[in-house]
């Protein structure tokens, strides 16, 4: 059974106290620490801060072009869809103007003098004139119904192109934002992992200089009663 003065002082109280992983290390560091040397830590952080450096420019990139689409962090296009139905608003009046056909004036027509003798010939000739009207009524309504049937038989036609091709479309574009999206998130978590690498480097490199200093006896230190030490320089 170890003492109470074993514990805090002699080789078991050292460990203890003064270790690698007591000072912050990790356990990687502690195996670059003890197995390379400070040429090696030095090649490896600088190879490594300059892949940091890489992917940082990608992902300013990434949001530069995000930036100048006009999309916000959820990949969505701020434009919203009133432009969209003003646009289609539009091009139906030009349709119109294709056409030929001017909705907001009506031209008048002259109106024709007709004399009757009596009175009953003229309830038949008033009769006679209504019959006429209703026909040319039925006449405007059946010309109106054809025109929209046979506007409305290339649209239908075309109508199952048009789906398949927005569903593909859509599809498309959903297989873009993903690819896009796991683009992103693998880049974010290579930069995490770079960056925890650097600082296990940085570290391990700290620790092997300040190693090598004390074993040059040009560093103070801790010894093993715990008491700070100083190294002065030699009288001359």
């Amino acid at each position: 059974m170890m003492s109470v003065h074993s514990q805090t002082k002699g080789k078991h109280g050292t460990a203890t106290r003064d270790s690698a992983a007591a000072r912050g290390l990790s356990h990687d560091a502690i195996k670059l620490l003890k197995t390379q040397d400070a040429a090696y830590l030095r090649t490896v952080g600088e190879r490594i801060r300059r892949q940091i450096g890489k992917v940082e420019e990608e992902v300013r990139m990434q949001e530069g072009i995000k930036g100048v689409l006009g999309e916000d962090e959820h990949g969505k296009d701020k434009k919203g869809p009133a432009g969209e139905e003003e646009e289609d608003f539009d091009d139906d009046d030009d349709d119109d103007d294709d056409f030929g056909v001017d909705f907001g004036e009506v031209e008048k027509q002259p109106r024709k003098l007709v004399f009757a003798d009596d009175r009953e010939e003229q309830r038949d000739l008033k009769k006679t004139l209504e019959e006429g009207d209703l026909e040319d009524d039925e006449d405007e309504d059946e010309e109106e119904d054809s025109f929209a049937a046979r506007q409305r038989q290339p649209q239908q036609k075309k109508s199952q192109k048009q789906i398949d091709a927005e569903r593909q479309a859509l599809a498309a574009a959903r297989r873009a934002k993903k690819m896009k999206k796991r683009a992103a998130e693998g880049r974010e978590n290579k930069l995490k992992a770079l960056q925890k690498q650097f600082t296990h480097i940085s570290a391990a490199g700290r620790a092997l200089d300040l190693q090598r200093a004390k074993m040059a006896h040009t560093v103070g230190g801790v010894n093993k009663n715990g008491l700070k030490f100083k190294i002065r320089e030699r009288r001359r």
